[in-house]
């Protein structure tokens, strides 16, 4: 690992929690042996960052899309997507109705102002 990287790591990770030390160490490791991710996995950690994501929670999420790149780079393209759709449709239907959403009456607009809302208040949490 480049010497300058390791010790921004170091100062940075100083401050977390035990836990979370591990993780982001864990993920920088992995760097070493897959540094590559797609396009859209890069901009989906930009967006992340750009909205207020800690550094914690961007390792988390790179580390998620590395497993999902890695299992669709199995699949092929088509089938990836196919089921990336399916998935995400299935569990937004789900988390929507657990909360008395009906996922067919709402607009990317509703869905959109919904989603934005509780990534802000999740974050206020943490």
């Amino acid at each position: 690992m480049d010497i300058t990287l390791e010790r921004e790591l170091v100062s940075v990770t100083e401050k977390l929690p035990p836990r979370d030390q591990w993780m982001v160490v864990g993920y920088a490791r992995s760097l070493q042996t897959s540094p590559d991710l797609s396009a859209a996995g890069q901009a989906y950690l930009e967006m992340l960052r750009d909205s207020g994501a800690s550094g914690v929670e961007i390792a988390r999420a790179a580390q998620a899309v590395q497993a999902v790149e890695q299992r669709y780079a199995q699949l092929g393209a088509e089938a990836a997507i196919r089921d990336l759709e399916y998935r995400t449709e299935a569990h937004m239907r789900v988390w929507l109705k657990e909360r008395g959403l009906d996922y067919d009456t709402l607009t990317d607009d509703q869905l959109y102002d919904l989603t934005n809302e509780l990534l802000q208040r999740h974050r206020q949490r943490s």
